[in-house]
């Protein structure tokens, strides 16, 4: 947490954290990969994230798609 903190007062304080849950989350406001009373929503795929900076560590597993959502065109899936 300490390097996290280090970073934010840098460049900046973020406003969510993704692919967090109530025993791990880095920022207050945060979106669960499950159901979580504590998150404000659950599952970050659906959730409009437009316009605020954000803090995502996933899961190995669903980089590829996090990426995707992002738009980024070297990482989309070339077997589609």
């Amino acid at each position: 947490m300490y390097a996290c903190c280090q970073l934010w007062r840098v460049w900046g304080y973020l406003m969510m954290d993704l692919f967090a849950a109530q025993v791990n989350y880095r920022i207050p406001n945060f979106v669960s990969s499950f159901q979580d009373p504590a998150a404000i929503a659950t599952d970050v795929f659906l959730y409009n994230y437009d316009n605020q900076d954000l803090y995502a560590f996933p899961s190995l597993p669903p980089i590829r798609k996090v990426l995707n959502s992002f738009g980024h065109p070297e990482t989309q899936d070339s077997s589609r």
